[in-house]
């Protein structure tokens, strides 16, 4: 299951309006909406503010989104890019 269809599914569970829920997490409603359309995703941060809120694993939430892995793998890839990048930058000068 997307990440989306999950967090629309829990929040309809808890009977939360996407304002509440939107609130909840300090986000816009057009934010919450793009997430539950799986047009983007929460943050690392959000993540865990959701696997808190809703008592879910992060596992739980990531493994069946193949989109959200595959972003999270990128994001990984281009940090230890930047952290090379950033130790190299000395001994360039």
């Amino acid at each position: 299951m997307k990440l989306g269809q999950r967090l629309q599914e829990d929040r309809n569970q808890k009977s939360w309006t996407q304002e509440r829920l939107a609130e909840t997490l300090n986000i816009s409603t057009q934010e919450l909406s793009k997430w539950e359309a799986s047009n983007g995703y929460p943050n690392i941060d959000q993540l865990i503010q959701i696997s808190n809120l809703f008592e879910l694993s992060l596992d739980t939430l990531i493994k069946d989104d193949s989109d959200l892995k595959s972003k999270i793998a990128i994001g990984k890839h281009q940090s230890k890019t930047t952290n090379a990048w950033g130790l190299c930058d000395p001994l360039a000068g």
